[in-house]
Formats: structure tokens, sequence, C-alpha cells
């Protein structure tokens, strides 16, 4: 046929400078491609973003090429930081130089040439004939240029196989019975079954996401005819990688990899001696470089590790990581020098498996080619969970056809501090242009109610793809439900649901209790274990550890035994809240080993003078009320008179208010589980004793997995709902479903979209039966939502013995200082006392405070801990280390 070939083939052309359109009629879109396109990357993007969308539409299109060839497909070399990229960065010239030539005909010298025919003839066929080539069989084949895609032609051999050096005929295909897509819903069929190019699919949970995604492989590759070697597939983790080759039947050759794994293959091929570092080893080369001492009850090194993440893998400034988090000073110097050992040992992290795969990419256009001629069609699972690293990673490897069949739901995003985005779903168009639009619409897997149930919570979002979801299981009213009790009596009804699923038979395995946040499960392990119930919780005795928790057992030690206090817990409480007397009980309690009483601290305080005279005796007045309440026997009384009253509640709003990790838990969650694990453990005398005891028999079992909960054992399952991604149950119970919790308070305004998420995420993991749990006296707004109602307002206020810490948004906080409201004599003091600290700590001055958040400090001359907190570079850790001295500086000053 020749010249231009039948229309389904969608060929356009490329003609010289001022050329006319070869094609009778005219009326094609015409894309110039001349200096001023190469040397601009606006124009630049325009004309790709033109040329793909016509080549994935199979449009014909006029191209008006004025460049040469060797300009035209000159490599590309990207030297800036990944992180500096985002996840939007495409070579847009390697990009331009695909699509020019493609699916268009060569018009430029008049006599048009398809160059894909005369490719196929060095490989033996003939050039010509009824259609692009005839082949040894006399077989007359075109040779598509286009999408990949199922074309009602007699014989069709597509580019990618002509570029492997193969003429493999791929011939109109049968109507699909059985095989890849054989038993398969219909929405999942035409998901399947789509027809070229890239693809959105929207799977909510429960819709058979992993089984539509393989069926996708095994079609790709069974009907379509494309070389197992050209796809990949990526899978969120190693467990679900496993899985999806244990259903693939005809994926043989198919690479299905996780996208740290795909990122660690990258760098071998290039460092095949690289060696993969433990976090033990991590901590040791970053130990070496982090100047802090190491300080009892804290990880001076977590706080690095994580910011490394934010930058690597969520693609931030590290600047801006440093001036957000104030536990890691000189972020961006130890981020540099720590890649930098890293690089000089050959040794590669776990996210740095990611980050300098991304590097090599960049820098290789070789390296990129290869492993893009592996990726030419990649099936990615969990799209929503793609953070701005790995997307660019998949684009980077889909470049130039960016043919990637996306499996996902925007509802189920819920790793937003990391990174992911529900907008990599929203507009996926946007990163891989053309892309087909499919949805799945049936929940398989859990109850009907609960269905109805997370369709209304969710359809309070706003940044979502719009989506029927329907139940297939017939309606059950036991299937969902929530129970609200009070306060303390919460643990024990949610308890008593979970034991009597067990005593109704169920086996222990089948359940799980899941949790906003770690420590929220601790009155949950304590209460099934005491109704003897088998547990598999990751909770361990470090728990304890955390500052409040340490401060509230300290205070509880005192309270039970003020005639034998220990310096100790002396000193703990006198941190904790803070009372602006740290230093003076340091002083006073210097070298004190035997038990002292309140009478003992009333001598030591007789020379006190003014304020500090106030502070101490104000401390030991709280001493004696924790020590009355403490006459009660009974757990909770205590724990409410000292977060209420003496002000442990506030101490941990304030620590809450500098936090930015939303999947972490609280301070001020600490204090909750605490008391609503003392309606379990309620005598107060052996209060912590049961506790410590039974977190050290729950601890996580060695060699447990690293992707989700402990699997080794039989017991119901207690996690958070960040570590159940994938995950399910025959019956969940979700617990702690309060305002302030179920949304969390550090989310604010701004994350309550996420925070539906979440508890969506919860609420589709059981199969059979759901149940929330939460205070009354608290309930979540998202319960009235949930039931399709608007929600109540609270009753009341937070309760003092229930505080909900105000979390302060970063953006709110002082960032620089204006010059003309510093006080420059203020300033100057300052930093005589960050020398002192400096020389006193044995680290660099920057490393206590850098010189703008001195200026903002002696610009703001802050009176309180909260005015501190509202400094940008001052947060819990700083404010617990330099807080009181500042303040005392501060006031010292203004005095004078």
């Amino acid at each position: 046929m020749g010249f231009p070939g039948p229309d389904e083939l969608g060929r356009g052309a490329v003609v010289g400078p001022g050329g006319a359109s070869p094609f009778d009629g005219g009326g094609e879109e015409r894309v110039r491609v001349d200096a001023e396109v190469l040397g601009g990357e606006a124009r630049l993007a325009d004309a790709v973003d033109r040329l793909h969308r016509a080549w994935a539409a199979r449009r014909r299109v006029v191209v008006e090429l004025a460049v040469g060839q060797d300009e035209l497909r000159r490599p590309s070399v990207e030297e800036r930081p990944p992180w500096v990229l985002g996840p939007g960065f495409t070579f847009l010239a390697e990009r331009l130089h695909f699509l020019v030539w493609a699916n268009n005909w060569d018009c430029r010298s008049g006599r048009p040439v398809w160059w894909w025919g005369r490719k196929a003839a060095r490989l033996g066929a003939e050039e010509g004939g009824r259609a692009d080539a005839v082949l040894a069989d006399g077989t007359h084949a075109w040779v598509d240029g286009g999408p990949r895609a199922a074309l009602d032609l007699p014989a069709v051999i597509h580019c990618e196989s002509v570029e492997m050096g193969r003429l493999r005929v791929k011939r109109p295909a049968a109507p699909a019975s059985g095989g890849p897509g054989g038993g398969l819903a219909a929405d999942q069929q035409a998901a399947v079954h789509h027809r070229s190019g890239p693809a959105r699919i929207i799977a909510p949970a429960g819709s058979g996401k992993t089984r539509t995604l393989t069926a996708r492989l095994e079609h790709l590759i069974g009907r379509e005819g494309v070389e197992p070697a050209l796809i990949t597939a990526v899978a969120y983790n190693s467990r679900a990688a496993a899985e999806m080759r244990s259903r693939l039947m005809g994926g043989r050759g198919a690479r299905v990899s996780t996208i740290h794994s795909l990122g660690w293959r990258i760098i071998r091929e290039v460092r095949p001696d690289a060696v993969l570092l433990e976090e033990r080893e991590v901590r040791k080369r970053l130990s070496g470089l982090v100047w802090r001492r190491p300080q009892l009850n804290t990880d001076v090194i977590r706080p690095y590790m994580e910011a490394a993440a934010d930058i690597r893998i969520g693609f931030r400034d590290p600047e801006e990581v440093e001036q957000e988090r104030e536990d890691a000073p000189d972020l961006p110097r130890i981020f540099g020098a720590y890649r930098s050992v890293l690089a000089a040992r050959n040794e590669v992290d776990h996210d740095e498996q990611v980050y300098s795969a991304l590097e090599l990419l960049l820098a290789d256009p070789a390296l990129r080619r290869r492993w893009q001629s592996r990726c030419r069609h990649m099936l990615v699972d969990e799209f929503q969970d793609l953070t701005p690293a790995y997307l660019l990673l998949i684009r980077l490897l889909a470049s130039p056809s960016l043919t990637v069949f996306g499996v996902g739901d925007d509802d189920q995003t819920i790793y937003g501090y990391a990174g992911a985005d529900p907008a990599f779903l929203l507009d996926y168009d946007r990163y891989f242009p053309g892309a087909g639009r499919r949805a799945l619409e049936v929940n398989y897997r859990s109850p009907a109610r609960a269905v109805e149930a997370a369709s209304s919570l969710l359809s309070r979002n706003r940044r979502r793809v719009d989506k029927t979801v329907r139940a297939a299981a017939a309606p059950d009213p036991d299937g969902f439900r929530i129970i609200e009790a009070p306060d303390e009596r919460m643990t024990l009804s949610a308890v008593e649901a979970v034991m009597g699923w067990l005593e109704e038979g169920a086996y222990p395995d089948s359940v799980a209790v899941l949790a906003r946040v770690n420590s929220a499960l601790l009155p949950m392990l304590a209460g099934l274990v005491e109704a003897g119930a088998p547990v598999r919780s990751r909770m361990a005795s470090g728990l304890l550890s955390r500052t409040v928790m340490r401060a509230a057992l300290a205070w509880m030690r005192l309270a039970r035994h003020p005639s034998r206090m220990k310096s100790q817990d002396l000193l703990e409480a006198a941190r904790r809240p803070s009372r602006g007397i740290n230093r003076l009980s340091a002083d006073l309690l210097a070298g004190r080993s035997r038990p002292l009483t309140t009478a003992d601290l009333a001598w030591l305080g007789r020379k006190l003078e003014d304020r500090k005279h106030k502070a101490w005796f104000r401390w030991i007045a709280d001493i004696d009320r924790a020590a009355e309440a403490a006459k009660a026997g009974r757990s909770r009384t205590l724990l409410e008179e000292l977060i209420g009253v003496i002000g442990l509640g506030q101490a941990a709003g304030r620590l809450d208010r500098g936090r930015t990790r939303v999947d972490r838990a609280a301070h001020s969650d600490d204090l909750t589980a605490l008391r609503r694990t003392a309606d379990v453990y309620w005598e107060l005398e052996s209060f912590e004793e049961r506790l410590r005891t039974l977190l050290e028999a729950a601890g996580p079992p060695s060699g447990g997995p690293a992707e989700g909960p402990a699997a080794e054992a039989e017991g119901v399952t207690l996690s958070t709902i960040h570590r159940v991604k994938g995950m399910e149950w025959e019956r969940v119970l979700v617990f702690g479903v309060d305002d302030g919790l179920m949304p969390h308070a550090l989310a604010g305004e701004a994350g309550m979209e996420e925070e539906r998420r979440v508890l969506h995420v919860a609420v589709t993991r059981g199969r059979r039966r759901v149940v929330l749990a939460a205070d009354s006296s608290r309930p979540s707004p998202f319960l009235a939502e949930l039931r399709g109602e608007r929600p109540r307002p609270p009753a009341a206020p937070p309760s003092p013995a229930s505080p909900r810490p105000a979390a302060a948004p970063a953006g709110g906080r002082i960032q620089t200082a204006d010059p003309a409201d510093v006080d420059q004599e203020l300033f100057e003091k300052l930093k005589a006392w960050r020398l002192e600290k400096a020389r006193e700590r044995q680290f660099p001055p920057y490393v206590v405070f850098h010189d703008r958040t001195l200026e903002a400090v002696a610009a703001a001359r802050p009176r309180t801990e909260l005015d501190l907190l509202d400094i940008s570079g001052i947060g819990p850790k700083k404010l617990d280390d330099y807080g009181e001295e500042l303040l005392e500086l501060v006031e010292d000053h203004l005095e004078s």
C-alpha cells in the first residue's frame, strides 16, 4: 500500500523547514522543531506534550524539522541533585527525538521513507509489498511505530520487536475466553484489555487490584505479543512482589520487583561490588559525623536518618528540612558528608538504592537507554504510595514512551509525611500523557455496611477521583458497628468485643486491632493479655522511655513513696512539666544518693530568693498534691491529677507543637494510652511493674518481617494502620476513634483529608466484621461522617485530663527576624551564651543554634516556652535542652 498506510496506524510525517503537508486535504496538527524549541524549556515542553498526545492517540501530525539529526539526538546529562528536579522531570530532548520519528514518515526528500520498514529489511525482510515489508514466508506485514495495541490488520510487527532484532508477527486476536482475563469481572476485564499506551486504574480497597494487574501482565505477553524482556512490574514491597510472582502463569521473563530492588539492580550494574548496609552500619557512619554527644533516653542519630529520607525520598530542600526539625542541626553539611562516606566506601543504604540509581540514570545516557529498553512497559502496583523519588525513577525508566499501567487508589494515600500525594493519581495524565482511565468498582472484601460507611466518609474529601464503590457482600447488620463508651470504659468494651469473637470460635490470627499510633495500642495489649488472649505485637519496653511517659512514671513513683524519693525521679519531675528549675534541681540534688522527703526538699530550697523560691516550693506542693491523689490507690485517679492539674498534659501539648511526623505517636497520645491502660491495671502499687512485664513479654520477635506485624506465632494482631496496607483479616477492631487521635491533632486542618483516608484504610481491612471503638466524651467528627450525618459539635471543650495539643503549622512560626527588630545587645549576649554551651558540650556553636535563630530570639524577646516554640529552629528537643536558660537570659536582659 505504501504511503501513508492504513488510517488505523495513525502515521504522520516529518517535513523540512517550510515543507508542505504530504497528506491529501491537509488540516493535520503541525509542530515546528527548531533551535528555539531546543533551546527553551517551555517551548520544548510544549512541543513534546503535543507530539506525545498525538502519538498516543494515533492522531496524524506533521513535524516541521528545522534542525539536524545530530542536534536532535544529542545525549542529555543532568548534574543537578534529584531532589532539585522533582518528580515531573524527564529528558525532554530525548523524548522529542523519539516522538519525531516513532510513527512518522520521513518526507524531507520528497519521497516518503518508512524507516521501520527499512530496519525490518536489515533483519531479512524485503521492504515494500502490499504493506511495509514482505517476510521470508511471504507474509506482507505492517511495521507499527505507534503505542503497542491490538490492531485490526492482517499482520503487524511492532517496532519494539524490530529493535530487539525480531520479526515477530502479531495477528488479530480471537475474542477472549478463559486465559488472561478469564473469570474476571467486567470492570476488571476492561482494565486488563486497555487498548494501548499508559493507563490509570483506580482500584478501591478490596477490588482485586493485584489480580487485575497480574492479568494485565499475562495479557500483554499472551495476547498482545509483548516480549517479556520489555516488561517490568513494580510491587509495593517484597511480600507483594512474591504474591504477584506466585499468581503469574505466563509471565516468564517479565521482571517483578520492588522499587528499591529495582534501584539496587541499576546500581549493581555500574558498581558490582557495592555493599548494602543494615541500619546499625548506617548509624556507625553517621555517628562519626554528628557533633552531638550521646544522651540518656535520646536517639541523636534517628533524626538525621529521617531527615535524609525527607531529602532523598521526599525531595525536600536540606536547609528547609533542617529549619523544620530542630533535632538535626547542621543537616546540609552532614547529609553531604554522609553520602561522601558512602561513596568512598562503595556502600548503599536503604534510601540510597533509589537516590543513587536516580543519579546514575541522570548522568549516564547509555545506562539510561539500557534500562529503558527493559522497562518499555511498566506496571506499577499501589501507585498512590509513590513518593517524588519513586515517581521520578519510574518516569525515567519508562521514558520516552511513558507506557505505565498504574494501579492504585487515591483514597488510600496515607504516606503524605513521606511525600506521597494523591495528586500523582489525580494528575496522572500530566505525568503520563495520553493515559487512559479505568476504574474498578466492586469491593469484594469488606462488609456492605463498612463499604457504605467508608464511601460516606470519603465523600467529604475534595482532592480525590470521583468514584463509585459497591459491595459484593450481602447486607449484614453486624458487619459494621461503632462502640461509643466513656473513656474509662472504652478499653474494657473493646476488649470484650474481641474476646467475644474468640469465644464465638474465631481464630486469634484472623483478628486485628488497629490504631492510629503505636502507643494507643498499649491499653488493648494490656487488656487482651489480662483476658488470656494470645497477641502479636511490635510494642516493646522502649515505649516507656519516651519523654512524657518517662516523666509520668517518675511522678507516679514519687507520689507512691513521698517519704523515700530518689534523686533521679526528682530530676525527671523537675523537668516536666517545666517550671524553670531544671538547672536549680540538678545543683541542689547533686550528690544526694539517699532517698529524700518533701521536708528535705524544703530545707534544700530555704535560701532561694524571688521567683526561684516560688517555683521550687510550687513544685514541692505539686508533689504533695500527687501523693494525696495516690492515697486512693487507683492508677487512673493519680494519672488524671498529673495530666490535668499538675500539668503533664500541657507539657505534652507544648512538646507536640514542634513535631512534624504525623505517623508517630505524639506525647499527648502517650498520656492518653497510660490513662486508658490504668483502667486495666487499676491498682496503683503494681501499675508500673505490670506494665514493664507486659512490654518485655510482648516485644517483637527477633527476625520478624520488616514490612508488617509479626506473623510467626498465632495471636490477635496489634498494629498501627500505617503498617497494614495491603493486609486483611476476618475481623478488625479500630481502637481510639477519638477527636485528637482520628483525626490526629498534629494533622491540623490541612491534614484532615489524609486523616479520613487513614481511617478508611482501617475500616476496609476487615472481611466479615469491623468494629470502631471511641470515647463517647470526645468522639471523632468522622463517626458522624461514617454514619452519613453531620458531625455534631463537642459537648464541651477537651477535658484537662485528655489534653489535645495545639499543633502549630510550620508556616505560622517566626522564620526570620526583621533586622530592625533585633535587639543587638541581646543578640551578642545570646551568641556569648551559645559559645559557652558549645565549649561545654564540645561541638561547634551552630549545632546549638544558628545565628538566624538567635536573631529571631533577640527580636521576639520570648517570655514563655510557647513563645520560644513559635520561633523556627526551636522545637521540643531544643526547648528541653536550652529553653530554661534562654528564657532566663532574656528576662535578665530585659530587667537590666
